[in-house]
């Protein structure tokens, strides 16, 4: 049956959230879509969250689901609540991530804390009515929430402020769109029967205040009664909500100011260390572009040049050594060999900045973080960021000193393990000369000739040809980022 004050759909469902659907109906999950469906159709396009309020006994069916159709869960661990799960997937015919916000528990209040718990969850659950693709609670319970929620974010003082008092132009339409579908009369019973503890009349004031233009006094008036009686549902008491909610408005103020981002998701399951390799003309920095900006909006990402890394103090100071000799020697129309001790110790410290970029990157992905890698040290390829010293040693030159380097070198070397994701951006030789007119022909050749030498089943690794348009190599890297994840 399909609820009361319902829409015909305007736009299609895209694959993720159709598919989704489909499988809670064919499985017999109890949820509901809960809120913020006066813009369901926005929900069903993915450019809204999906906010599914799920019945506790069928989370492990809803997550065993959700996990099939690809979605990843992702958290940021110092603004997790209780009872809510976040999980994104990935729609690449739309090229859009698809969020759920998973609820087992009705958290709600102002953005910073969430302070409140509205025991409604089997309410609106047992009088859920399909809508287009979702189930919806009655349009009754669903205004009684929306009004306390926006009081809480909107109408006390502590909102009043940290400048969070006014009430946006889409929660304002929201509120008109459930206002014009409601029973009044129902909606009394039902705010009596499951919130006992709400006054009536403190409810009809609360609505009356965002309905209408009431001067700040009015507003904060209700709201501070509001949140008097709704201190039973509240996670933490009145006090220590407020002092919160004032220091993480204080430290995002900061964070802003110090031109910071805010906090990104990390996967649960764990990050990744995401390498794209290529010779020169493959295309690596504008995949690795492309999939730190797609990705960055969500998550926790760390964009690394493992070829060229960071130079350490270590490294600045040996280069700045070194450089009198090799200046000396140029003066004199010389260059110093590749054999030379000077530039092989400058090899050294140069492949210890990679071991320390790639330490940093194991420790952001082992703790949920994403890391996107431009080059990265194989021992498949020799010809860039490999060990060199005991190559460039001279025959029967090999004495104590470049042994021990060379041991050092390779020893960096050994450390960088197999990344978790690795991708091959693989293009036909004369394609990547042309692409490339600033380097020698033959060099680009040689580099190439060993990529396409190497056996990349046996690695293991993913390849894609990079010979086609930059969107279809980006769209093919994304679909086999998120599916490795």
């Amino acid at each position: 049956m399909a609820v009361r004050g319902s829409t015909a759909p305007e736009h299609h469902a895209i694959t993720v959230v159709r598919e989704l659907c489909e499988a809670l109906e064919s499985e017999g999950v109890s949820y509901c879509h809960w809120k913020s469906n006066a813009a369901l159709d926005r929900s069903r396009t993915g450019q809204n969250d999906l906010d599914l309020l799920v019945r506790r006994g069928d989370s492990e069916v809803f997550t065993a689901i959700v996990h099939r159709l690809g979605f990843k869960q992702a958290e940021n661990p110092a603004r997790s609540l209780p009872g809510v799960s976040n999980y994104y997937a990935y729609d690449r015919a739309a090229d859009r991530f698809v969020h759920i916000h998973a609820h087992y528990q009705l958290i709600v209040g102002d953005d910073l804390t969430k302070n409140y718990r509205l025991p409604l969850e089997n309410a609106f659950l047992d009088g859920a009515l399909q809508d287009g693709e979702f189930r919806v609670p009655p349009r009754e319970l669903e205004l009684i929430a929306l009004v306390i929620r926006l009081t809480l974010k909107h109408s006390t003082w502590d909102a009043l402020v940290t400048r969070r008092a006014k009430i946006s132009a889409r929660a304002r339409e929201e509120l008109a769109f459930l206002r014009a579908r409601a029973d009044d009369e129902l909606l009394y019973r039902l705010l009596q029967q499951h919130l006992p503890f709400v006054e009536p009349q403190s409810f009809a004031a609360c609505l009356r205040t965002l309905e209408g233009t009431s001067a700040a006094r009015a507003r904060m008036r209700a709201g501070q009664r509001l949140a008097a009686e709704l201190a039973p549902c509240a996670r933490r008491s009145r006090v220590t909500d407020v002092r919160l909610k004032l220091w993480r408005q204080t430290v995002g103020t900061v964070r802003g100011a110090l031109n910071r981002p805010p906090a990104r998701k990390r996967f649960v399951a764990g990050g990744a260390l995401v390498a794209v390799v290529g010779g020169d003309g493959a295309g690596k920095s504008t995949v690795v572009d492309g999939l730190s900006k797609w990705l960055e909006k969500n998550f926790a990402v760390t964009k690394l040049h493992l070829g060229k890394p960071r130079r350490s103090v270590t490294t600045l100071a040996v280069e700045a050594a070194a450089t009198p000799s090799l200046a000396a020697l140029a003066l004199v129309g010389r260059r110093a060999p590749p054999s030379s001790r000077v530039r092989m110790l400058v090899t050294v410290v140069r492949a210890r900045d990679r071991f320390i970029a790639y330490r940093n990157a194991r420790r952001i992905a082992t703790n949920g973080g994403l890391v996107i890698c431009d080059r990265f040290p194989l021992p498949e390829i020799t010809l860039m960021d490999a060990p060199r010293v005991r190559r460039v040693a001279a025959a029967g030159a090999e004495n104590g000193i470049v042994r021990r380097l060379a041991a050092l070198e390779e020893r960096y070397y050994r450390a960088l393990t197999a990344p978790d994701v690795l991708i091959v951006l693989r293009v036909d030789p004369e394609i990547a000369v042309a692409r490339k007119p600033e380097e020698a022909p033959e060099f680009v050749r040689a580099r190439w000739r060993e990529i396409w030498e190497v056996d990349w089943d046996a690695v293991p690794a993913h390849v894609i040809d990079a010979g086609r348009s930059a969107p279809e190599v980006l769209s093919d890297a994304k679909a086999l980022v998120w599916s490795e994840l």
